[in-house]
């Protein structure tokens, strides 16, 4: 399969000088002259803001090629921005001017691959590409394959909770939605991760082997085991050993740390990201607490506010629109082969000799779908269920 070539964008304020790289990277050349050299195309910039411009529209760009000395702003600078527009590209700065002190400022600033000065030789200038391509392709492929890693990771466990503990499952689903909302609202930084940690903020129970409590939010039962008060801790040891779930890990394990007030005085984009995750994590989980106990939102988040000590006070602002959409139901007696996911069990599923094996309120899931296929046609449950079905129109 034909692949796309890869994006090299040269940015300096000398048009002749733009010229110049195109005509010695035109591709008949390079291919006769260096036939294994990484297929890529050029793009020119005249200055610094508009190679960002174009990072933002036109890239990923491989690799970023700046002059030093540009009026407005520098290639130091450039390749510093660069940094977090274009984080995967490969950065060298190109100068008349080399001396150490430059360099030093680069390779700090701008994480620079190479600096090379002018005049620079076509076959310098050529290999210092060849080996910037090679550089991105070895980072995003690694990349790559970390991120389909951590996604079947995360399917793998969030699939095994739906099927071992629905209840809690069903409370990560919720969880999740309020944390989104949060994130949205407050422009967090890393949301990702902190959605993550929301959907995994109850896999700790996999190892307890309990299910959650039915309320067992910061203002709910005070009797809470002292097993269902280390299921975060545990979700952190299991979620530690995923490769890139650290911070992930770390946001999970501290949904029931106290709040700082200390906090209150600093910037969110200068807060500590697992303390700030965290505490959202742990306000959106005594929010959908009061919402389970039979609260309106309005009362949710009410009770919050009166435990201003305990909560971040921008965090309960930010979920003072949120809206909980309001599902009509209707009840069903359907075959399991016609239940669909989002219905809601309106009865305890249990096998032939009692046991329960899925308990009323459950939302039915892809996974426990499967599940529950499987046992009728083992011949462990009736082929029929009760289920609340969401009403049309």
């Amino acid at each position: 399969m034909k692949t796309m070539p890869e994006k090299i964008l040269f940015v300096d304020d000398d048009p002749s000088i733009l010229s110049a790289f195109m005509r010695l990277l035109r591709h008949e050349t390079l291919l006769r002259d260096y036939p294994s050299l990484t297929p890529f195309v050029v793009e020119t910039a005249p200055g610094g803001r508009d190679a960002l411009a174009a990072m933002r529209a036109r890239g990923p760009h491989a690799v970023i090629v700046s002059d030093l000395r540009m009026p407005e702003m520098d290639g130091v600078q450039l390749l510093e921005e660069a940094r977090t527009v274009s984080p995967s590209s490969v950065r060298i700065l190109l100068t008349g001017q080399g001396d150490i002190e430059t360099a030093i400022e680069a390779v700090n600033r701008g994480g620079l691959f190479r600096f090379l000065t002018k005049p620079c030789a076509p076959e310098v200038l050529v290999g210092a590409l060849d080996a910037a391509l090679t550089q991105y392709l070895l980072v995003t492929a690694e990349r790559q394959l970390l991120d389909e890693t951590l996604a079947g990771s995360v399917k793998v466990l969030t699939e095994v909770l739906s099927l071992v503990n629905p209840t809690a499952f069903s409370r990560a689903l919720r969880i999740r939605r309020i944390v989104q909302h949060v994130s949205e609202r407050l422009a967090l930084a890393d949301a990702w991760q902190l959605e993550l940690a929301s959907l995994l903020s109850q896999i700790g129970y996999l190892t307890l082997g309990i299910e959650p409590e039915e309320y067992d939010g910061d203002t709910g039962p005070r009797t809470i085991s002292q097993h269902r008060q280390t299921h975060p801790a545990a979700a952190r040891d299991l979620l530690a050993n995923i490769p890139r779930l650290g911070r992930v890990a770390a946001i999970v394990g501290g949904q029931r740390d106290a709040y700082d007030p200390a906090d209150a005085h600093v910037p969110l984009a200068q807060r500590d990201p697992v303390k700030l995750g965290a505490q959202v994590l742990r306000a959106a989980i005594e929010f959908d607490a009061g919402l389970c106990g039979g609260l309106s939102p309005a009362e949710a988040l009410s009770r919050l506010r009166m435990r201003r000590d305990f909560y971040d006070p921008r965090v309960v602002h930010s979920l003072a629109d949120i809206t909980i959409p309001a599902m009509a139901y209707v009840p069903r007696r359907l075959p399991v082969a016609d239940l669909q996911s989002g219905m809601v069990l309106d009865q305890d599923v249990r096998n032939e000799t009692g046991l329960l094996l899925v308990s009323r309120g459950h939302e039915v899931t892809l996974p426990l779908l499967l599940r529950l296929r499987s046992l009728v046609a083992s011949g462990a449950i009736a082929a029929q269920l009760r289920v609340l079905a969401r009403a049309e129109g």
